[in-house]
């Protein structure tokens, strides 16, 4: 790795950035992902009508961290 295959985790856990080699991952905002996701859900609930189509998730930002598990391609 990355000679052969290259490897992009997800989520940035701590054991990436020490991992041999480190691990390029996609760091995301979980806890604002989860914040919006239950205010849909509690709102679902108190109006007791369907949510529709889910909407605006992609407006948080994720981020692609480089670290030595990929190799540049060209």
């Amino acid at each position: 790795c990355p000679q052969d295959v290259s490897v992009i985790g997800f989520d940035d856990i701590t054991e990436a950035q020490t991992a041999t080699p480190p691990l390029t991952t996609i760091n995301s905002p979980i806890y604002d992902i989860a914040r919006e996701a239950t205010r849909i859900l509690v709102n679902h609930i108190n109006s007791k009508k369907s949510p529709g189509k889910l909407m605006g998730f992609n407006k948080f930002p994720v981020i692609l961290i480089e670290r030595q598990s990929v190799k540049k391609l060209g």
